[in-house]
């Protein structure tokens, strides 16, 4: 009976862990790896929620124009492994990120470095080991 268990159980992790997996596999073929944005501008906007955190951001453009963008981070619980936290990234404040844009053209993007402006990076993108990736 306890073999039994095992075998199941490790059949279920085995399971769920492609699934999570797959799953963010799509990352590249949402996103571009080969077209790195670094931005500087005002969180407005904080969702610290599952299946991924993000924020949105607001860029002023030469002219004045006003860009929002949509970045898109790993699960909290992951975020946590590289140093962010839901006090982390805060509304009103000045941040720069370095991310992936939609290879759509919108102004969704998947983070890959927070700069903070005391100077402090957190590598958001190796919190789902895309350490691999450019």
């Amino acid at each position: 009976m306890k073999i039994r268990f095992a075998i199941l159980a490790a059949v279920f992790l085995s399971v769920v862990s492609a699934a999570t997996i797959a799953a963010h596999h799509d990352v590249l073929a949402k996103f571009d790896s080969d077209k790195e944005v670094t931005i500087t501008g005002t969180v407005i906007q904080v969702q610290w929620q599952n299946p991924h955190a993000s924020f949105v951001i607001d860029l002023k453009e030469a002219g004045g124009k006003v860009v929002s963008w949509q970045v898109e981070l790993a699960p909290p619980h992951l975020l946590s492994n590289v140093g962010v936290t839901r006090d982390t990234i805060a509304v009103s404040s000045s941040l720069t990120v370095t991310m992936w844009p939609a290879r759509d053209g919108s102004h969704i993007a998947t983070g890959r470095m927070l700069k903070f402006p005391n100077g402090k990076q957190l590598k958001v993108g190796d919190a789902l080991g895309w350490k691999q990736f450019p």
